[in-house]
């Protein structure tokens, strides 16, 4: 499993079709206490078929401090910070602009992310 450091917490995340020939990236990031499972991250998900049927997208996903694998994180645990955590993984991965996906709680940070850091998403 993937995972990247910010402070002292280890985040899980997890990058499809970065290699050869990527797509536009698309970032998913799950509600409140949910997890990747919610995007359809299995085979014949949602988000597996954006990336392996319907296009050849870049599939970007991260679980939030304290969900799931990321489970031994530390705070804060707030919008702002999700927010922050995700501009990060996108510099740890030299994303420079991407299509944001939130579910629930993770719609909030993409209110944060269009308000702090606009220059990042795609139109």
């Amino acid at each position: 499993m993937p995972y990247f450091t910010t402070g002292d917490n280890q985040l899980w995340y997890d990058d499809w079709n970065h290699t050869s020939n990527p797509g536009p990236p698309l970032f998913f990031l799950h509600g409140f206490t949910a997890n990747r499972n919610y995007w359809g991250y299995q085979k014949d998900g949602v988000a597996w078929r954006l990336a392996n049927v319907l296009g050849n997208y870049r599939c970007i996903f991260m679980e939030t401090r304290g969900c799931h694998e990321s489970n031994k994180s530390s705070g804060p645990f707030n919008i702002q910070q999700q927010a922050n955590d995700v501009i990060f993984l996108c510099k740890f991965l030299n994303i420079e602009r991407f299509t944001y996906c939130g579910h629930s709680m993770g719609g909030g940070t993409g209110f944060q992310l269009a308000t702090s850091h606009p220059e990042m998403l795609q139109n």
